[in-house]
């Protein structure tokens, strides 16, 4: 399992037969020492092969939970894990 650094530049391979996947993963649910900003992913292709580099940013939840609270029927798991945070 590779750490990532949030800030830090990493470069790509550029290697077909070993691709990348990278996942920021989700705002509300975040899995890593409980910081809870949003966390967004940057993709520089301006010199190949390429690098990529994980950033995170506040955000507002309890305007996210008051938008939510109007109709969250389609989400419902979604509002229970910002609210338990």
């Amino acid at each position: 399992e590779l750490t990532l650094q949030i800030g830090e530049w990493y470069g790509l391979t550029g290697d077909p037969a070993r691709p990348v996947y990278a996942n920021p993963g989700s705002v509300g649910f975040s899995r890593e020492n409980d910081d809870r900003r949003a966390c967004y992913l940057l993709l520089d292709f301006s010199t190949p092969p390429g690098r990529i580099c994980f950033r995170r940013v506040w955000y507002d939840r309890s305007a996210v939970l008051a938008l939510l609270d109007r109709d969250y029927s389609a989400f419902p798991q979604l509002k229970n894990g910002l609210e338990r945070e």
